[in-house]
Parts: structure tokens; C-alpha cells; sequence
């Protein structure tokens, strides 16, 4: 008897343990986090920021796929990871979020990339373990990379 209550009380006491360690849902959550110097953004679960892809080109900024299109691959999506959907459809995990602006698209991969507000969503490489989003307002071969703010507007930077 005394075995059986050891054994009760140790299952009570590691199910919080447990219970942290599986997925909060099915499906991937877009947040929001706050940060110094650009206010609140769109990012993950984990709260890493996430960007946007403006075209160099006139003719591609203009064009009908432009901003919310997901041609970003090889050395381009080493540098800029997509936003990829998990099981289900994006959900969002704070009230700031308009559930009615997530999506996703169809990438030539076969992978389902995250949509906000019509704009594919993307990680940048450099932003691992730092406190503050490195990648807004970097130009290179791929375009011009933006945060998002919750209203589903890329936020401008000293270059615009």
C-alpha cells in the first residue's frame, strides 16, 4: 500500500513536468513581441522576430505576386529561413494577432509557408539568440527585409 502512495504522489508530482513538455496546440502560433526601437512585431511562439521581402525590382514590386510571393530558396533561405506551417492551419496567440490576416502559400518545396496580411513570412539567420531583431532594413541579392507590424504593414526604416 505504502508503494502504491510513493508511486501516486511521484506521478502527481512530475505531471506538471509532462504536461510542459508537449505542444501547447496543433499548428504554428504567430505572437507579438515588443522591442526597443521598433515597437511591437510580429514573431513566433518562441518570439523570434519575423520579416518580409520587399522586391529591389520595380517591375517585381509592382507585379501581382511582389511582396506576398515565396521564391526565397537555397542561399537565399539559408540566410532567411520561411516561416513554415506545422500541422493545422496558423494560429494566433495573442489578442493583437487578427486571426483573419494569417494564411499560408504553396512553395515550390511542396511546404506550406506562413502568410500575414498577404506577406510571406520569413526568420533571419542572424537573429539567433539575440535580444533584438538584427535583420529589419537589410538590403542584399534578395531584397529589402522588413519586420511586420500586428497590423499587417512592414515597419520602415531609415532607408525609406
Amino acid at each position: 500500500m505504502r508503494a502504491c502512495l510513493y508511486a501516486l504522489s511521484a506521478m502527481l508530482c512530475l505531471s506538471p513536468v509532462l504536461a510542459e513538455e508537449q505542444p501547447a496546440a496543433d499548428g504554428t502560433e504567430v505572437s507579438i513581441i515588443h522591442t526597443r526601437g521598433h515597437g511591437a512585431i510580429l514573431a513566433d511562439r518562441q518570439g523570434r522576430p519575423l520579416y518580409v521581402r520587399e522586391p529591389l525590382q520595380r517591375e517585381e514590386l509592382f507585379a501581382e505576386a511582389g511582396w506576398n510571393d515565396s521564391d526565397c530558396y537555397d542561399a537565399c533561405a539559408e540566410m532567411w529561413p520561411p516561416f513554415l506551417a506545422s500541422e493545422g492551419e496558423p494560429v494566433a496567440a495573442d489578442s493583437a494577432v487578427r486571426q483573419e490576416r494569417l494564411g499560408t502559400i504553396q512553395r515550390e518545396d511542396g511546404f506550406l509557408q506562413v502568410t500575414y496580411n498577404g506577406y510571406a513570412l520569413y526568420y533571419y539567420a542572424e537573429d539567433e539568440g539575440v535580444p533584438q531583431p538584427r535583420g529589419h532594413g537589410v538590403t542584399d541579392d534578395w531584397g529589402r527585409w522588413k519586420l511586420l507590424s500586428p497590423r499587417g504593414e512592414p515597419l520602415k526604416d531609415s532607408g525609406d
